[in-house]
């Protein structure tokens, strides 16, 4: 790698020899006399010296070689105040153009602790031009740098937004168009809330206020803990199959809480302001808008795929049952108070609430590991759905675990559909009306339905407004 890189130009030690001492291989090289930038004094460390380091990154990148360590440690300058790049030992060849903004992406994160964001920035982009730059953003993320770089930046206290942001401004990025969902006082929000509230109210008035209280008092500790632990497996699941569908290093715990502040912007907000939040959360990791589109429509419809192939399953399972179907005590008023609730959010949806921002860019097609998405999202249904099972048998036996299910996948098709996600208020009664009609008490349905949906959709969106005001306020910020 080291000769392939001196052949295009780069300035490197030259290869003296190959020594070999029993089963070990050394690299003799030339010694260059001077310190690397890590060690040079901060005076010396000039506009000039770092604009000469991007050169020598250029010409490397030429030869299509990926340092792959290309910190300021190993940029060192000689008494004439020449750069040369050393320390080959984890370079690629032939490396893919990813590994080759990796390169730009370490060096830029580490020479901007020594001279700032700006000088850093403006000394890559006239070595290399603003669209070699601006290809690095994705990287400039932490699981793309090294353990030591990381280090340094925590220790900085400032990360690497500062960075980000003058990458964006020197290379007229048009980064973060899509603005973070905020909660403001409006129609939409008061009107989902008021919708769950009194569909909560309406469900307890039509079981029996009585009866609920003691379905509630009494439930299954063990079960609901079961539960509980099954929703952040789910959660988990979630993060990872998208990390996989974007095909980013992303940490997977934040991941979770851009996820989950997402679903609180698309309850609260609608279904195009989760969208919206999702993606400019992630474009603020450095993943590009059609990116973010093409990846998650994957998980879309993979998500699609296996919620079909195991409510086909479930229903299967209930038909090999012979699961015996009962009309629930009171339908007309459930049938009714579902009209109310979804009457209400259809009338103050605003328009276009179906509709992705879309800034007319078009990703190229790029292949996915499909069978790892669907292992994920898989495990994803299997945990939701051991969710509902353990909520309902804690509030008391009496439907079968076919019927849950099958009661679930119709549930979670329902939520699919309407202007807020999780059709908070109607979801409840389709859960309740499908407990009730595959046998369970309709007092026990209620507060079953209500437990599940509590878990599956009102817990979340409560951690997403927490991590909205919360010490991650400022990561999730433009």
């Amino acid at each position: 790698m080291t000769l392939l890189a001196a052949g295009r130009g780069t300035r490197v030690p030259a290869v003296l020899g190959i020594e070999r001492v029993r089963d070990q291989v050394w690299l003799v090289s030339e010694r260059i006399t001077g310190r690397d930038l890590d060690h040079l004094p901060t005076e010396s460390v000039t506009d000039a010296v770092i604009r000469d380091a991007w050169m020598q990154v250029s010409h490397l990148h030429e030869a299509r070689v990926a340092h792959r360590d290309l910190v300021a440690s190993n940029v060192v300058v000689d008494d004439d105040g020449e750069a040369w790049i050393v320390d080959f030992a984890h370079a690629t060849g032939g490396a893919e153009p990813r590994l080759l903004d990796n390169d730009v992406a370490e060096l830029l994160a580490s020479t901007s602790l020594l001279v700032g964001p700006r000088r850093a920035v403006g000394a890559a982009v006239d070595a290399l031009g603003g669209a070699a730059v601006a290809r690095a953003l994705p990287e400039l993320h932490a699981l793309s740098l090294t353990a030591g770089t990381r280090r340094r930046l925590r220790a900085s206290g400032e990360g690497l937004r500062p960075l980000r942001q003058q990458v964006a401004i020197s290379t007229d990025l048009d980064v973060a168009l899509v603005e973070p969902f905020r909660l403001r006082s409006g129609l939409f929000p008061i009107t989902t809330v008021l919708t769950a509230v009194g569909t909560v109210v309406g469900l307890v008035l039509v079981a029996g206020p009585g009866d609920v209280a003691d379905a509630v008092a009494t439930p299954g500790l063990r079960w609901l803990g079961l539960a509980v632990l099954m929703l952040v497996a789910a959660e988990v699941s979630r993060a990872t199959g998208m990390v996989a569908a974007l095909d980013r290093r992303l940490a997977v715990g934040w991941t979770v809480v851009a996820r989950l502040s997402s679903l609180s912007a698309a309850v609260l907000g609608g279904r195009r302001a989760g969208r919206d939040d999702l993606i400019g959360h992630l474009e603020r990791s450095g993943i590009a808008r059609p990116d973010s589109r093409f990846g998650l429509r994957e998980l879309r419809r993979t998500r699609a795929v296996v919620g079909t192939l195991a409510g086909a399953a479930a229903l299967w399972a209930g038909w090999r049952q012979e699961l015996d179907l009962t009309w629930p005590d009171h339908l007309a008023w459930l049938v009714l108070l579902g009209v109310v609730a979804g009457a209400v959010q259809l009338v103050t949806a605003r328009p276009g609430w179906t509709r992705a921002a879309d800034d007319g860019d078009r990703p190229a097609r790029r292949s996915v590991d499909r069978s790892a998405l669907a292992l994920l999202t898989g495990g994803e249904a299997a945990a939701r759905v051991v969710v509902v099972v353990a909520a309902t048998a804690a509030m008391g036996p009496g439907a079968p675990v076919a019927g849950v299910a099958m009661t679930h996948f119709a549930c979670s098709a329902w939520a699919g559909r309407g202007p807020a996600a999780g059709a908070p208020g109607t979801g409840s009664i389709v859960m309740a009306v499908g407990l009730a009609t595959f046998g369970m008490p309709l007092a026990p349905a209620v507060a079953a339905a209500l437990a599940s949906r509590g878990l599956l959709v009102w817990a979340p969106v409560a951690a997403g407004l927490l991590v909205r005001r919360g010490p991650l306020r400022r990561r999730l910020s433009p």
